[in-house]
């Protein structure tokens, strides 16, 4: 079965429309594509938050309050054809708002899914432990390749809490990263730099750093934190949510 073949049944297994065989074949098929597995967690997973969100008649009787509460701060009669019908458009107006906000959430975590994670689940999937390449304190790790000459950046000389272990070079969200593999004590970081040229990474929580504003992102798995500087993005991923990984950002300086 193809890609296009899976995602075009994926709806009816995901409601549980489709035959024995296509839903077999099509699961078959996810479990031996990665990209087409991601689209089906992000579909499941949009679904039933979707189903959550519109079914809960909690939210929905607190929004009608709000609702009510305004109007009657604005003072007035409400008109004979409102007073008629208030139920009906107090529902409408909260039924718009749950899906509004329903959408938006929807939109974040898409941008998330498609911006963001690859990022996390190359981290995950792909670290490499080892012996350090040599002490991250030591000079300019450029003579030795590590970084394009045209990227205009190396990394620190005393950065005395990080070992790098493996560099690699990445393609990310259609775009190439160089990969850098770090250890602080036995925190697993990884550290991506890339041009900034042509690439938007969602605004999720902003935060600064040594004058260096950045976004972050914490989930139940780990933190990301990304950022551009001097033309240049990167991003840092680890699972530890102790380790202070904005200081990551120090580990980067313009040639």
């Amino acid at each position: 079965m193809t890609c296009q073949e899976a995602l075009r049944l994926l709806y009816e297994v995901i409601d549980k429309e489709a035959d024995q065989i296509d839903t077999e074949e099509v699961k078959e098929h996810l479990n031996n594509c990665r990209n087409c597995m991601a689209r089906y967690q992000f579909e499941q997973m949009f679904k039933t938050f979707v189903s959550e969100k519109a079914v809960s008649n909690t939210k929905t009787e607190q929004l009608r309050s709000r609702i009510r509460s305004q109007i009657n701060q604005m003072g007035g009669k409400p008109t004979d054809f409102f007073n008629q019908h208030k139920r009906i458009i107090f529902s409408l107006a909260a039924s718009l708002i749950i899906f509004a906000a329903v959408g938006l959430a929807g939109i974040q975590y898409y941008r998330y899914e498609t911006s963001i994670h690859p990022f996390e689940e190359g981290h995950s999937n792909g670290f490499v432990t080892g012996t350090p390449i040599s002490a991250v304190n030591a000079n300019s790790y450029n003579a030795e390749g590590i970084l394009p000459a045209d990227f205009h950046e190396r990394l620190k000389k005393n950065l005395p809490d990080y070992k790098l272990v493996h560099v690699e070079n990445e393609e990310i969200i259609g775009k190439k990263f160089v990969h850098l593999h770090l250890l602080n004590g036995k925190a697993k970081i990884s550290l991506y730099v890339s041009r900034a040229t042509d690439m938007e990474l969602p605004d999720f929580e902003k935060a600064s750093f040594s004058g260096v504003e950045y976004n972050r992102h914490i989930c139940s798995e780990c933190q990301t934190i990304y950022w551009t500087k001097n033309n240049m993005t990167s991003v840092a991923v680890s699972e530890n949510k102790n380790i202070d990984l904005p200081t990551v950002i120090m580990a980067l300086e313009p040639i």
